[in-house]
């Protein structure tokens, strides 16, 4: 009888309102989250070219399946030809993705410039929408906001970023599926 009574208890007490506030809480991770080494920043900022034109492409290629941009008539020829060497190329230097962003950029015309930079920022706000949830059910949210704002961004995701950080020069369109498929389904639609 005394044992009925004492579960009893024990259920009324751990479903009282305020039993909760006092289960002891585990203890947050000891000190501050550490600080990227001096070489991952400098990374980064070499990264950001290849990052900038996997994104950009990849927008490009969704705008262009939706109809919403027009590649100039007289730059499809040179942009896909541009694009293609790509998938061919070993390494993707930092000065070639910058020139092919700007390659694709020219190919449009000021409404399509303007249709892929709100197309970019409104991909930026969704990650960072996404990161806001994903924080309230962490204690500190992730570590490195841009990090993984950009990885949310990047087609292949943090496999992509991680491996662009730890080698700058490395091709994602030679050796990642998800961004030769994308690039090779731009060039199909530049040849429509």
């Amino acid at each position: 009888m005394f044992r009925a009574f004492a579960r009893g208890l024990c259920v009324v007490v751990a479903l009282s309102p305020g039993a909760l506030a006092r289960v002891p809480q585990p203890p947050s991770p000891p000190g501050p989250t550490p600080a990227r080494p001096a070489s991952m920043t400098a990374n980064l900022g070499a990264a950001q070219a290849t990052v900038t034109l996997l994104q950009t492409v990849h927008a490009l290629s969704d705008l262009l399946g939706r109809g919403a941009v027009r590649v100039r008539p007289e730059a499809r020829a040179p942009l896909g030809a541009d694009l293609a060497q790509l998938s061919g190329k070993p390494r993707l230097t930092p000065g070639e993705a910058r020139r092919l962003v700007e390659a694709v950029q020219s190919a449009l015309d000021s409404g399509g410039q303007a249709a892929l930079e709100r197309h970019l920022a409104q991909r930026e706000q969704r990650a960072r929408l996404l990161l806001s949830r994903a924080r309230l059910a962490t204690p500190d949210g992730p570590a490195r906001l841009p990090l993984a704002v950009l990885a949310l961004t990047v087609p292949g995701g943090r496999p992509v970023l991680d491996a662009l950080l730890a080698d700058p020069g490395w091709n994602p369109y030679l050796s990642d599926r998800m961004n030769t498929e994308i690039v090779q389904r731009l060039l199909g639609q530049l040849r429509r």
